[in-house]
């Protein structure tokens, strides 16, 4: 008896919308035994692009003073200011960072001879929020009015809800689509779809792009002149895709 022979035919679409692959694997016996079942295997991918609807965004306050106690009241004084002014402005997610207050060391030897002389303190603080994209900057101005003095970053991106419907809906489409090709390639292999053996639905994770505007952080002094007009943003948009992979068994 002759050892049971494969044959193997192999298919590839490349589409504008999506990428789609498939692969057909025919398992038989020439001598008469029951074939085996043959096993059809589509790839489907569908993109979406987001609209970047809201703003992650960290201020901070940076203090400087001779004694502990005026570094602390200043901290108390703007941080008061910010807070309010934010939660008023309807700011979402408002949260506190790492509050610092630090000794100034003057390395150099002073008049009594003495090196590492503490000669004053600075304190921080960091304020994160989340704002809408449409409103940050004039949040982010009337916040550094308001007593932030430096500012840290600014990321935009999608609400979780709008990330986890579009997911959703894109699975969908991607099943779809990979359905699509494999009774297309199906039926230009002369056989048809019998069943279904396997969804996998993003195998590797979607993909998602966003836009970010950073800035690091810089000194207090050089933000005096930032909360005169509104800084100017683009919140962009965002690049989300699923990739589905399919296997059905397919028959003449």
């Amino acid at each position: 008896m002759k050892a049971p022979q494969k044959h193997r035919k192999q298919f590839a679409i490349l589409c504008s919308s999506c990428l789609l692959a498939a692969f057909i694997t025919i398992e038989g016996c020439s001598s008469g035994t029951q074939p085996q079942p043959r096993i059809l295997s589509t790839h489907a991918m569908a993109h979406r692009r987001l609209s970047n609807t809201v703003a992650d965004v960290s201020v901070g306050i940076e203090t400087n003073g001779v004694t502990m106690a005026e570094v602390t009241r200043a901290l108390a004084r703007r941080s008061q200011s910010l807070m309010g002014y934010l939660k008023q402005g309807g700011a979402d997610r408002l949260t506190t960072g790492q509050i610092t207050i630090e000794p100034k060391i003057d390395g150099s030897k002073g008049s009594e001879g003495r090196a590492d002389r503490i000669v004053g303190y600075t304190g921080t603080m960091s304020v994160n929020f989340r704002s809408p994209a449409d409103k940050v900057s004039d949040l982010l101005s009337g916040a550094l009015a308001q007593g932030a003095n430096t500012l840290g970053q600014v990321v935009f991106t999608s609400r979780e809800e709008d990330v986890d419907a579009a997911r959703k809906e894109l699975a969908v489409e991607a099943t779809q689509l990979a359905m699509e090709q494999a009774a297309s390639v199906a039926t230009a292999a002369g056989s048809h779809i019998a069943g279904i053996r396997e969804i996998d639905v993003d195998p590797q994770n979607a993909t998602l792009d966003y836009a970010k505007e950073a800035y690091s952080a810089p000194k207090a002094r050089m933000m005096a002149g930032l909360s005169a007009a509104p800084i100017a943003t683009a919140a962009g948009d965002q690049d989300l895709s699923i990739a589905v992979n399919v296997q059905v068994e397919v028959a003449q």
